[in-house]
């Protein structure tokens, strides 16, 4: 892809390539075309941007304090249309002359998420801007991560759970 686009050229093209992603068969042997895949993640990667399909609207974090919180993440339990979600903040300083760079592999990041679908992986719901500018929003699961609720659950058989995900 050695070709230059205006911004809303390539936006067009990014919003086209998805919407061939997102009604793609997706049976075992079958599916997206690698070939979109790999030319929608170059081209979010390029031009700093998602598909407007990714984009989720009227998200709100909830509380004054994130759920929890690392070096690079904050994690927020919030709301969109009714129902729950965990939204997921990376802490970017805007500052950092590297911001460019962080922008394009978040947009390459966005891209991959969006087209995993596999029932022992989270699924991925898309960004929220409104929230912060490099934002992902997930479903919300009250227990946390499996670290926090093994912490709750010291009973808990971590043979079990671990012989039901990898038999799954």
């Amino acid at each position: 892809m050695t070709e230059s686009l205006s911004l809303g050229d390539a936006e067009k093209r990014i919003n086209e390539i998805a919407e061939v992603l997102a009604n793609a068969t997706r049976t075992p042997g079958s599916g997206p075309k690698g070939e979109d895949i790999i030319a929608l993640h170059k081209l979010c990667g390029k031009y700093h941007t998602v598909p407007a399909a990714y984009k989720l609207e009227h998200v709100i974090k909830e509380g004054s304090k994130p759920q929890s919180i690392s070096r690079v993440t904050e994690i927020w339990k919030g709301g969109h249309k009714g129902e729950e979600v965990a939204v997921k903040i990376l802490r970017v300083s805007l500052d950092n002359p590297e911001v460019q760079r962080t922008k394009s592999r978040f947009c390459q990041e966005v891209v991959l998420m969006k087209q995993i679908d596999h029932d022992n992986i989270l699924p991925f719901y898309g960004v929220s801007t409104t929230v912060s500018e490099f934002c992902l929003v997930f479903p919300w699961y009250e227990n946390g991560d499996i670290t926090k609720f093994l912490k709750a659950n010291l009973g808990t058989n971590r043979y079990e759970l671990l012989s039901t995900f990898w038999l799954t």
